[in-house]
């Protein structure tokens, strides 16, 4: 059972997201920052920061945007202009 919860953290891992989930002392969930992991790119759907180096990418409008996963990156296929503001 530990094996099936290991394996979707390991494929975000890889696929850039920086956060590591942890547990406080009264059980809640906690996020941290990986070590040694760059975070200058910010997924437009979730939220998340994201290694630009090993992050999913997609292009609009001339701009490049970073994604933690798959499914991020197939909604902001999906509908661009909901996820990118215009100033």
């Amino acid at each position: 059972m530990k094996l099936l919860l290991i394996l979707p953290l390991a494929a975000l891992v890889a696929a850039g997201c920086t956060y590591k989930k942890e547990r406080d002392a009264e059980g809640n969930k906690t996020y941290s920052v990986q070590p040694g992991v760059e975070t200058k790119a910010k997924d437009p759907v979730c939220g998340m920061q994201c290694d630009p180096k090993t992050a999913l990418r997609r292009e609009f409008e001339g701009k490049t945007y970073y994604f933690c996963s798959e499914e991020c990156r197939n909604k902001f296929k999906a509908a661009p202009e909901s996820f990118v503001r215009h100033y």
